[in-house]
């Protein structure tokens, strides 16, 4: 039974796994000197592996695929070497522009399958150095640059991301790719089984539903909302018309309610979803999103010994805090600010004080990712999206600290 969890955050209030954002900042890895801890080591030796990695692949002039995992595993070997910062921002830019695109999003984005629906039989088998414990978990959004989730399925073991679009399990449409060594099989609906469509989700709404609203999901949730001036023009559009508006005022309005998921509340009047709605949407109880990973596991019946969250955001960490008072939870519950603060030091002082950790989830911000921001769509160069290898980071040293302890 998983009892011990490490989190990480990223973004969306109403996501599953972690929810916000890091304030994160480069550092330069230097060799350690002769008094450094074995930890220290470790890091330099990841930081060594990665060094020899650019540069045999920078003297070549194509890029040759390693064995799986090659360059990723590398607590037991011992070179050290100076890697500065440009050095692994260098490796990861070749990384993510030269490699293949090998990964390709499947139709329908169901995953590894439906539950209780008959699906053709997956077999996935894991490399050795990535089965679990410790298990890991990390998500981000599905269409993003080119090369992106092939670097990070190169970094987390070579394991082939599961792409899933919730539009499959509830109204409202959400493309994620996610990263694990969980088992794939035997998996079962969680009760209650969430609406699939607008009207089952919200059956008010149809008395006033327009026949030219052709919507019958939502498109992904966000966390901003239209404002009272759009919801306002939109009904003074329509009052302009006695019956069955113009087809360019109901495309532009379509548009609109398309962009903000806007629903209809009354005659001529549309409103954004409440929270509880989205929440709803997405098969969660009321007040399911006042926390993420933690709160699912909670409904699965796991009881948490130990959580550390890493969270920058004061609001965020109070209402954590709260979830875990009002469920009475009996477990340790360890709030940090940075990611920064889980260094290896850190980790493995908290591995031999709780015995290890059953669970590593996380994702990046999707800031840089994401088709909705094209300006700073830099893929994992962007300022928020790297923080995917402060992920890898803490889980190889949590696999490697535990395995030294073994």
């Amino acid at each position: 039974m998983l009892s011990q969890l490490v989190v990480l955050s990223n973004a969306f209030f109403f996501i599953v796994l972690s929810t916000t954002f890091f304030i994160h900042s480069h550092c330069s890895l230097l060799v350690p000197g002769p008094n450094s801890s074995i930890l220290e080591l470790a890091d330099s030796i990841h930081a060594a592996e990665i060094a020899e990695k650019i540069e045999s692949h920078l003297e070549e002039s194509t890029y040759t695929k390693d064995e799986p995992g090659n360059y990723i595993y590398g607590c037991s070997r011992g070179k050290k070497r100076r890697l500065a910062e440009e050095t692994s921002s260098a490796k990861r830019r070749f990384l993510t522009e030269n490699e293949s695109s090998m990964i390709s999003i499947p139709k329908p984005m169901v995953g590894y399958g439906i539950p209780n629906q008959r699906m053709p039989k997956i077999c996935r088998k894991l490399p050795e150095s990535a089965i679990g414990p410790p298990y890991f978990y990390y998500e981000n959004v599905a269409l993003a640059p080119k090369g992106v989730w092939e670097t990070i399925s190169r970094f987390l073991y070579d394991i082939e991301p599961e792409f899933v679009d919730s539009k499959y399990f509830c109204a409202a449409a959400r493309k994620r790719a996610y990263v694990h060594n969980l088992p794939i099989h035997d998996r079962f609906p969680l009760l209650p089984i969430p609406p699939k469509t607008i009207h089952e989700a919200l059956p008010l709404t149809r008395k006033w539903w327009p026949s030219w609203d052709t919507r019958t999901q939502f498109n992904c949730l966000q966390t901003c909302i239209a404002s009272a001036k759009l919801t306002e023009r939109i009904r003074k559009e329509l009052e302009n018309y006695d019956d069955l508006p113009s087809l360019m005022t109901r495309q532009y309005i379509l548009n609109e309610c398309r962009k903000w998921n806007l629903v209809w509340v009354g005659r001529h009047k549309v409103a954004p979803l409440e929270p509880d709605e989205i929440e709803m949407l997405l098969g969660f109880p009321r007040d399911h999103t006042r926390g993420g990973a933690e709160v699912a596991l909670h409904r699965l019946g796991i009881h948490l010994k130990t959580v550390v969250s890493v969270e920058i955001s004061e609001v965020n960490r109070n209402i954590l805090k709260s979830w875990w008072e009002q469920t009475n939870q009996t477990g340790t519950l360890i709030e940090l600010v940075d990611v920064q603060q889980l260094s290896s030091d850190k980790l493995e002082q908290l591995i031999n004080t709780f015995g290890g950790f059953d669970l590593v989830v996380g994702g990046s911000p999707c800031n840089n990712l994401t088709g909705s921001n094209r300006h700073h769509r830099d893929g994992l160069e962007g300022t928020h999206s790297s923080l995917f290898y402060d992920y890898f980071r803490i889980l190889d040293l949590v696999k490697c600290i535990m395995g030294k302890n073994l």
